[in-house]
This record gives C-alpha cells, structure tokens and sequence, in this order.
C-alpha cells in the first residue's frame, strides 16, 4: 500500500517539476535572444594602391625660335599679325633684295657671253685653230659664274624670312622700314599644339620612373586636370638637389597650356 501511494504521489509531482524547470529555462533563453550586442563591423574588399609622386614642374612649348636675319639689311614688308597663327613656310618678313636682283641680271648676261664665246671657240677647236687649254680656261669660267649665280640665288632666297614650323607668332619687334642683323629678335614663333612638362623627383625614386609612364598635373586658373607621358630625362642628376629631371608631353589642342606655367 505504501508503495502504490508513493508512486501516485510520484506520478502526480514529477511532470509539474519538470514542467515548471522546462518553463524557468525557457524563459532564461527568451531573455538572453532579447539582449542585442553592438559592434563595428568592416567589409574588406580588394583595391589597387597608386604609388603618387607629388612634385612641381614648368611648362614648356614644345617647339620654340626666335626669328632672326642672316643678312644685314632694310625690312621691305610684314606679313603677320602678332599672337596668331603661322603655317610652315609662311613669309613673316621682306628684306630689301633690289641690289641682289642686279647682281644676278649682271651674272646671268656674263653667263650668256660666255657661252656664245664658248660655241664658237668650239668650232676652231674642232679646226684645230684653239688649243683645249684655252678652250677649258673658256669652260671654267662659266662655271664660276653659274656658281656665283647659286651665291646670289641662295641670299635672295634669305631675304624671305619664313616660319620655320606652324606655330604661334609672338610680338615683332621691329617695323617696316627698320635695319636689320642677326643680332635682332624679329619676333618668336612657338608650337604649343603640345607643350612639355619638365619636373623633377628625388634620387631615391629613380628606380620607379620609366619612359610611358602617364602623369597628371594642374596650373593655376584651371580647375582641370591634364595629362601627360614621360618621353625623357636628363641623364644626369642636379648636384644640389640629388634630383632628376623629367620631361613629360601633354596635348593642348585647347591652348590652355601656356609656356612658363607653373
């Protein structure tokens, strides 16, 4: 009899316990979900780092003459506006040729007369009446003029003074009617088509330029940016600065390079 009223008692407490500790435990881990954990969190994606160079540089045009005379003589015309644009071989200025356009008319008659005496020493070579000495002598003459002809040809052709390259003309510094020489600055010519950048980094970075390599770069009073590539250096380094100097080239189809820019 004992025995069945504890196992009553059993079979009637045991289920509420463990219902009650199924309960307890449930509610433990109801708890701990409502508690939130705050953290900083990074999403690590792959990039590609650029080893940059920051340095200053000058602007350069990329062709750039000063026009000169190789004679000395009077400037007979212009034929140019100042700060436009100039074609190759576009005559820029006129010296005075009148004195070289006489000496050649002189010349070409002399070469005339010589020839006609040549024709008929010729004739009384072939009767054995002149000897071929005379008759060289005859010969080299008009060779000497011919060749003094060329000399005369050469120097009209330098009285017109051309644009060596299209470019762009600077100020003239002369007018119409003005001596000239080989000492004086007529005017400049540039092509700034492309321009060149020359900067410079140190020693210690020598080793990670080569030629091809692009460059970008700013000037004052333009927000843009440009572009370059290294098409040079100097191949010796600045004894001062332990630097080397580069040389990049840049278009500037837009003109808004201008040589000297910092």
């Amino acid at each position: 009899i004992a025995l069945i009223i504890i196992a009553a008692i059993a079979f009637l407490v045991v289920p509420k316990i463990l219902s009650e500790k199924n309960k307890t435990t449930g509610d433990g881990r109801q708890g701990q979900q409502d508690q939130t954990l705050s953290v900083d969190a990074y999403v690590v994606k792959p990039q590609n780092l650029d080893n940059e160079i920051a340095t200053v540089g000058t602007i350069v045009a990329n062709e750039e003459v000063e026009i000169r005379s190789e004679l000395p003589r009077k400037i007979t015309g212009i034929y140019f506006k100042e700060g436009a644009f100039v074609p190759k071989g576009k005559i820029l200025f006129k010296l005075d040729d009148s004195d070289l356009l006489a000496q050649l008319r002189k010349l070409e008659l002399d070469e005339q007369l010589q020839m006609k005496q040549a024709e008929r020493e010729q004739q009384l070579l072939e009767k054995g009446l002149l000897t071929s000495e005379e008759y060289d002598i005859r010969q080299t003459n008009i060779e000497k003029i011919r060749a003094d002809i060329e000399i005369i040809k050469i120097s009209i052709d330098k009285t017109d003074i051309t644009a060596p390259f299209s470019g762009i003309t600077g100020f003239r510094n002369v007018s119409d009617g003005s001596f000239v020489n080989n000492t004086v600055v007529l005017t400049t010519v540039k092509d700034i088509r492309k321009v060149k950048v020359d900067f410079s980094i140190p020693e210690r970075y020598i080793s990670q330029f080569s030629k091809g390599q692009r460059i970008t770069f700013k000037v004052e009073g333009y927000e843009d940016e440009f572009k370059g590539t290294v098409v040079s250096f100097d191949p010796q380094l600045n004894e001062n600065t332990r630097s080397i100097v580069l040389r990049a080239l840049a278009d500037n189809s837009g003109s808004k390079l201008l040589p000297g820019s910092f």
